[in-house]
């Protein structure tokens, strides 16, 4: 017979088995997320940053015609690196960028290879499993592009008909689904890059281009000529845009939300909005993020 003395020190020695086992299953957890809250630190050593563009995703991120990156998203990210100077006394802190896709740009984050992602991030439940993201600083919402030839105004028109969307992005799972429950038969066809599904488009491969509604008008806009091109007037759903970072970054995080709030209480995030979007102003929505996401310092 088993005494109560020896029975209460299996028990205990089963406890401590099993904690030792959590422990060993979370170390690498918790060694990922050690490694990535040192960001901060390896900035101070190595004086440069990687941040991550789009070539292609007006007027968010993309490559200039002088071969620099610009637009907005990309304008926040030269914001948060001020702030990192200042605040982190990284005063000769330099920025490299790294060109990424949307098929590759949450990878090369979490390898390592860029530091913040500056571009029209979706940011979603299934994506904050993996990654950190800012404030946000953008709403967006999915919009329908179509050549002006052709009868097509939302998605109940296109039954029959192939439509584009580039590939790895929230876009493409919004479409099909949306697809789906409206009970519409339509091949989509996915691409890398906004640029190859516009062209797409022109040439006549496929009959309609979903995206993000901002970066389709800003294509129309650049396009050779836009009158050969029309955007429809339903939006399909809203999506909030916000910075993504490595899990765990507390400091960085930290050092781009506290820009990002001050932007947002002086107003200076206006001129940035005005540089990279000329004549648009910001509607309710996204001025009542704004004002909701203008957390105070103190």
């Amino acid at each position: 017979m088993i005494s109560p003395r020896l029975r209460a020190l299996r028990s205990a020695l089963g406890g401590i088995l099993l904690l030792a086992g959590l422990l060993v299953a979370a170390a690498p957890v918790l060694a990922a997320r050690a490694a990535a809250a040192d960001t901060v630190d390896t900035l101070k050593q190595r004086k440069v940053i990687y941040l991550g563009v789009r070539a292609d995703q007006p007027p968010f991120s993309q490559i200039g015609a002088d071969g620099i990156p610009t637009g907005y998203a990309v304008a926040l990210c030269g914001e948060i690196v001020q702030t990192l100077r200042d605040n982190e006394s990284i005063p000769d802190l330099t920025v490299k960028y790294v060109t990424v896709s949307a098929d590759s740009r949450f990878d090369d984050l979490g390898s390592g290879k860029i530091d913040l992602l500056c571009e029209g991030t979706s940011v979603t439940l299934q994506r904050m499993q993996k990654f950190d993201f800012t404030l946000e600083t953008w709403i967006s919402g999915i919009g329908l592009m179509t050549r002006s030839d052709v009868a097509l105004g939302n998605i109940r028109d296109l039954e029959g008909h192939r439509v584009g969307v580039v590939g790895s992005t929230t876009t493409e799972g919004s479409v099909r689904a949306a697809l789906q429950h409206a009970l519409v038969t339509a091949e989509v066809i996915t691409y890398a890059t906004h640029v190859t599904a516009l062209q797409a488009l022109i040439d006549k491969k496929i009959d309609a281009y979903f995206g993000d509604r901002d970066t389709l008008m800003a294509l129309r806009q650049q396009s050779k000529d836009p009158a050969k091109l029309k955007l429809s007037e339903e939006i399909m759903n809203l999506e909030p845009y916000a910075m993504a970072l490595r899990a765990g970054d507390n400091r960085l995080r930290y050092d781009a939300n506290m820009t990002l709030a001050r932007l947002y209480r002086s107003g200076k995030i206006q001129d940035i909005l005005h540089a990279y979007m000329p004549g648009a102003e910001p509607g309710s929505l996204l001025k009542a993020m704004f004002i909701l996401q203008a957390i105070p310092d103190l």
